[in-house]
């Protein structure tokens, strides 16, 4: 990933706010302070339940198109 223009290891602050700016469309939410750019993450706390969804989906989606197979804390439900 490059962060400031150099090829570094993103953290997972910085992969939250990348994602969730993402699922948002957004890539204009920006702040000026001092002369310096910052991004401005969403905060997922306050999603309601269908949001948070919807989220899941996306970053579930997004790894998919990524290669990327998804690491799930517990064993996925069996709703049959």
């Amino acid at each position: 990933m490059a962060i400031n223009g150099e090829l570094v290891t993103a953290d997972e602050d910085d992969w939250k706010d990348i994602l969730t700016g993402a699922f948002h469309g957004e890539t204009q939410r920006l702040a000026a302070f001092q002369g310096k750019i910052f991004m401005l993450g969403r905060r997922t706390s306050k999603f309601g339940k269908e949001e948070f969804s919807e989220f899941l989906e996306f970053l579930i989606a997004s790894a998919a198109m990524e290669g990327v197979t998804p690491v799930y804390k517990s064993p996925p439900r069996d709703d049959r």
